[in-house]
């Protein structure tokens, strides 16, 4: 309590205020006032530096204040707010000044360090056999992440081995040791190829040469159905086995020379069916 006619009073915090007065005279009469005293914040201006990568944005703060001018106001969304947004291409610092229009003005300065994006590079788009293994190599950072994983046998990896049995196209996420992000795209085409065959004609003779009618040229099934009919549409042959072929005979007896029909069914790998079918001769 205060008892001078002109009281000095330091105020600890912002806010409004009530003061009353009471005025005493000589004959202890007593009369009473209100009034309110608004107290404002100081400004006070933030100092900060902080780091994003190129294409980032960052939300600045300027400080404590109700007004506000952020000089060399580049890359901003508003150089008069609190908050605005920077989206700077390169390195840049800010000029920040804070006020509320009765005090003093108080000023700040803000860093934003823009690293540059990591240059990731992955291999050209290429094209493979249904079943063939190829790397996907790829440099520029500092660890990977390939989407999608199918196919790959590590999706984490700055060279996976992609098996895939249809067309596809990675997209390969590179970081570098700032934690900055780029990508790279390749796309591996599938070929399909079903150049397999049946030869013309065997002799199943003993001599060594041509003894056995195989398919050949047959790669990237999964499944395969292969079989040999006489004239009179009789089987005298099947297998699942690509590696099997027909020898010449029927129930362990020597078939006679003659023309047969083979008939294949193949399913690849990519769950495609190719059929095929044509005529054989046998020569003895």
């Amino acid at each position: 309590m205060a008892t001078d006619s002109n009281p000095e009073y330091i105020f600890p915090l912002d806010g409004n205020y009530s003061i009353i007065l009471t005025v005493t005279d000589s004959m202890a009469c007593s009369f009473y006032d209100t009034n309110t005293v608004i107290v404002y914040p100081i400004p006070i201006a933030n100092d900060f530096d902080t780091t994003i990568c190129v294409g980032n944005s960052v939300n600045l703060n300027a400080g404590i204040g109700t007004m506000f001018d952020w000089n060399f106001g580049l890359a901003l969304s508003d150089s008069t707010i609190l908050n605005p947004m920077s989206t700077p291409s390169d390195s840049i610092s800010y000029q920040v000044i804070v006020g509320n229009g009765l005090c003093p003005n108080d000023t700040g300065i803000v860093i934003i360090n823009v690293n540059p994006l990591p240059i990731v590079n992955t291999i050209v788009d290429t094209t493979v056999d249904l079943g063939d293994a190829i790397t996907l190599t790829t440099i520029g950072a500092q660890s990977y992440t390939w989407t999608p994983a199918d196919g790959l046998d590590n999706p984490n990896s700055s060279n996976p081995v992609s098996t895939t049995y249809q067309t596809v196209t990675y997209t390969v996420i590179g970081t570098d040791s700032n934690g900055c992000v780029n990508t790279d795209n390749v796309t591996i085409t599938v070929e399909v190829k079903d150049d397999f065959f049946v030869p013309a004609a065997f002799s199943p003779n003993g001599d060594g040469d041509n003894d056995e009618l195989f398919i050949r040229g047959l790669q990237g099934e999964q499944e395969l159905l292969y079989r040999i009919f006489d004239r009179w549409g009789n089987k005298v042959f099947e297998t699942k086995d690509k590696n099997e072929g027909w020898d010449g005979t029927y129930n362990n007896k020597d078939v006679k020379s003659g023309v047969f029909v083979y008939v294949t069914d193949v399913t690849l790998l990519n769950d495609m069916v190719l059929n095929k079918k044509g005529n054989v001769t046998l020569i003895r």
